[in-house]
Order: C-alpha cells, then structure tokens, then sequence
C-alpha cells in the first residue's frame, strides 16, 4: 500500500513475556509519524509545521528489535497490529467512530522460552 506524506497510520509491534502465572512484561513499538504544530503540540500532519519523529519502516525495509527475556519468562507473544488514527488524534478532531479507532490484529505468535 502507498501511503501519502501526511501518513496517520499506526502500526504497533507489542512483545509480552509471560510465566506460568502471568504477564512479565511487555514492549510495545509504534511505527508512526508524530507530527507538532508551532507550539511543538501534537497536531495533524496537514497542519503541522514539524515531523517530530518518524518510527516507520521505508518499503521493502526491515527493522530489527532486541529484548532482554525477564528472569522467569516461559512464552513470549508477539502481535502486530494497526490503527487508522491514533488515540490522540482521533480525540482531538472528535473522531469516534470504531472503524478507524479500532486496533486491528494483523499476526499473532507465540513461542516457548
């Protein structure tokens, strides 16, 4: 999918570990692009003056994460999924529909430790 330079997607990439009783601990990586008005607030990319951060893999790229496994950990799962808006964004033009707030599950993996 090509995507426009006032890109609003959000890709997430979250990684829990878990014992035989719950959840360790989790990471969660956003695959975005947080955009700042003149103030420096968050604000949409149309009106933004500045491309604060820009987590997003190009196409064709590839981005490795590395995570220290906790003491105790027996699975990890991993989940990547995607918004169309981010939360923030959505509260801040009144978006409230669950189409596009919604978290979509794109994969779900688990591994044994």
């Amino acid at each position: 999918m090509t995507r426009s330079s006032q890109d609003t997607l959000w890709v997430f990439v979250a990684v829990e570990f878990y014992d035989g009783s719950g959840k360790l601990d989790q990471k969660i990586e956003r695959l975005t692009t947080l955009w700042h008005d003149e103030k420096g607030k968050p604000t949409l990319p149309f009106l933004a003056t500045k491309k604060e951060k820009n987590t997003r893999i190009a196409p064709q790229g590839t981005q490795h994460y590395t995570y220290a496994i906790p003491n105790g950990a027996k699975r990890v799962e991993y989940t990547l999924s995607y918004r169309f808006i981010g939360e923030e964004m959505a509260k801040m033009i009144g978006l409230s529909d669950p189409f596009f707030t919604k978290e979509y599950k794109v994969k779900r993996e688990n591994m044994e430790l």
